[in-house]
């Protein structure tokens, strides 16, 4: 399968709309993925909910793939997959919230944008190479 599992997060303020943001991770986590929503204060003291999409490895394969084709074309290029693994070989995606709500998953180009965190536990064991494994999924391998 390539992936163990794979989790999206994000923070919602308190004049966002949390049944919305909600339903579109939902919809890009598939159909098996469990979403947690808590209520807490940010560093700040502010309110803020953090939504949170577990996800099975099928599930997680199947987000991956829901990435624009421009945004899939942007990790391929410039090292930028092996740059985006870290040393647990998880793999660090971020993906703008007004994309999504509106059923388009494109990667984050700014520090100003809103986010979508997304890890994804490569499976790898001694000798595979964890960039490899991504790349298969973003070719549908």
């Amino acid at each position: 399968m390539s992936l163990h599992r794979g989790v999206w997060e994000v923070y919602a303020s308190a004049v966002d709309n949390v049944e919305l943001i909600t339903d579109a991770l939902k919809w890009l986590s598939g159909e098996n993925s469990k979403i947690e929503i808590e209520k807490e204060k940010s560093v700040f003291g502010s309110l803020q909910t953090m939504i949170r999409s577990s996800m099975n490895s099928k599930d997680a394969r199947f987000s991956l793939n829901l990435l624009s084709e421009d945004s899939k074309s942007a990790l391929m290029n410039n090292n930028e997959i092996e740059r985006r693994i870290d040393d647990e070989k998880n793999f660090h995606i971020r993906i703008k919230l007004s994309d999504l709500v509106r059923g388009d998953v494109k990667l984050s180009d700014s520090q100003e944008d809103v986010i979508v965190k997304g890890k994804f536990k490569i499976e790898a064991y001694p000798g595979d190479d964890t960039v490899t494994k991504i790349t298969e999924i973003f070719s549908g391998k």
